[in-house]
């Protein structure tokens, strides 16, 4: 009488006219159905944890793709720095070597006008604007300079007097 599942329908029959049997018939009955339904949680749950674990991985590949790009965007932004510094470095190099040529030529030209004949040089000088005039007069000699001014149109002279002077 211990399991009352395996009784016969004929046999449950009698012995549930037995009021002790009776009752305990049906808690047979009762704990038969709960652990059933307890079989049936347990497999439902187990089955909810390994969907949970199926997410749980999938959500740490992609944590670590993430990751991955992460790290990947951080060196690319690196090395874009790096490239970027570099980069102005050389065009600083570029604008210094750009300078020292233009220093260079403005040295070169004003040899030249300090060779001229002062009354050409000064009608020349005349026709260029006033800051390439005040550079190639700062390179040349004084008493050039004062002889080039001498023989320039008076009020022009004036003005770039003015602004050699600060």
């Amino acid at each position: 009488f211990r399991d009352v599942s395996k009784m016969s329908p004929f046999t449950k029959s009698i012995f549930s006219n037995i009021p002790v049997f009776r009752m305990a018939i049906k808690e047979s009955e009762y704990f038969k159905t709960q652990q059933e339904s307890l079989e049936k949680n347990k497999t439902e749950t187990e089955k909810r944890m390994q969907e949970l674990d199926k997410k749980i991985k999938e959500l740490e590949e992609k944590q670590q793709e993430f990751d991955d790009r992460e790290q990947e965007i951080e060196m690319k932004q690196k090395a874009m720095e790096d490239l970027k510094t570099e980069l102005d470095l050389k065009e600083h190099q570029l604008t210094l070597m750009g300078k020292n040529k233009v220093i260079k030529d403005i040295k070169e030209l004003s040899e030249y006008y300090e060779l001229m004949d002062v009354r050409k040089a000064a009608e020349i000088l005349q026709t260029m604007d006033d800051d390439f005039i005040i550079q190639l007069l700062l390179n040349m000699r004084k008493d050039v300079v004062s002889r080039i001014l001498s023989n320039m149109d008076v009020k022009r002279a004036a003005t770039l007097t003015k602004k050699m002077g600060g």
